[in-house]
C-alpha cells in the first residue's frame, strides 16, 4: 500500500515550479514578428527618403536640405525601432498577474508610435510631385515625432503602474528600465511640445523650401536626441553574460 502511494508526492512537486509561467502569455513572441515586418519596412523607407533626397534633382542647396531634414527623420525613426527591438527580446515579465488586456493595450500602443513613424517617414520622402521639403514638411515631422515620445511615455507609465511590477521576477532589471525610458520620453515629449508649437508658429505652410538653420536645425536636434537616449539607456542594454 505504501509503495503504491509513494509516487503522488513527486507528481504534486513537480506542478509547483511551473505555477508563475501562468503570467507569461506569449505575447512578446507576437511583438517580435510584428517588429521585424514592421521596423523593417519602416527603417527601409526612411533610408530610401534619405537616398531619394540625396539624388534629387535642383540646385545642390535644396538638396544638402531636404538630406538633413530626411537623414533627421531617419535617426528618429530608427532608434524607435531598436529600443523597441530590444525591450521585446526579453520574455513577458513574469508576476502572477496575467495582465493580458494590459498587455494587448501596450501593443496598440506600439502599433500606433509606428504609425507616426510611417507619418514622419511620408513627410520626409521626395518624389517626382513633391521634389523639395517645404517647412510644412519639417513641422508635421517635428509633430508626429512629439507624438511618438508621448505615446512612449504613456506606454512606460501603463507598464511600471498596471503590470505588478512589485512582484516581478526581473524586478531589478526591468523597473529601472522603464523608469529611465520614461525619464527620456517625457523629457523628450516635453521638449517636443515646446519646437512643435514654434513650429506651427513660425513655420508657415506652403511650397517654399526648408531654410538652411530649420533643415540643419533638425538635424542636431534628431542626433542630440538620439545620444542623450543612447548615453540614458546605455546601462540597460549592456548584459554582463557569463562566458
Amino acid at each position: 500500500m505504501n509503495d503504491a502511494s509513494a509516487p503522488s508526492a513527486p507528481m504534486s512537486a513537480t506542478k509547483t515550479p511551473e505555477e508563475p509561467q501562468r503570467t507569461d502569455t506569449g505575447l512578446h513572441i507576437v511583438m517580435r514578428a510584428l517588429l521585424s515586418i514592421i521596423a523593417g519596412l519602416l527603417v527601409a523607407d526612411a533610408v530610401k527618403a534619405c537616398v531619394s533626397a540625396l539624388t534629387s534633382d535642383g540646385p545642390k542647396s535644396t538638396m544638402l536640405m531636404n538630406a538633413a531634414v530626411a537623414v533627421a527623420g531617419t535617426i528618429f525613426v530608427t532608434r524607435v525601432a531598436a529600443d523597441n527591438f530590444l525591450y521585446y527580446a526579453d520574455p513577458d515579465v513574469v508576476t502572477g498577474f496575467d495582465d493580458y488586456l494590459v498587455r494587448v493595450s501596450l501593443i496598440l500602443l506600439d502599433l500606433i508610435s509606428y504609425a507616426s513613424c510611417y507619418a514622419i517617414v511620408a513627410r520626409i520622402s521626395v518624389s517626382e510631385k513633391t521634389p523639395i521639403l517645404t517647412s510644412a514638411a519639417v513641422r508635421w515631422t517635428i509633430t508626429y515625432a512629439t507624438a511618438v515620445e508621448l505615446f512612449h511615455a504613456i506606454w512606460c507609465l501603463i507598464a511600471l503602474c498596471l503590470l505588478h511590477l512589485k512582484t516581478a521576477t526581473d524586478r531589478p532589471v526591468r523597473e529601472p528600465w522603464l523608469r529611465s525610458w520614461l525619464l527620456v520620453s517625457g523629457v523628450s515629449c516635453a521638449i517636443g511640445l515646446v519646437l512643435t508649437i514654434w513650429a506651427w508658429v513660425a513655420l508657415r505652410p506652403g511650397s517654399e523650401p526648408v531654410s538652411p538653420c530649420v533643415a540643419v536645425g533638425t538635424l542636431v536636434v534628431s542626433m542630440t536626441s538620439a545620444v542623450a537616449y543612447l548615453g540614458i539607456m546605455r546601462r540597460h542594454y549592456i548584459r554582463h553574460r557569463p562566458v
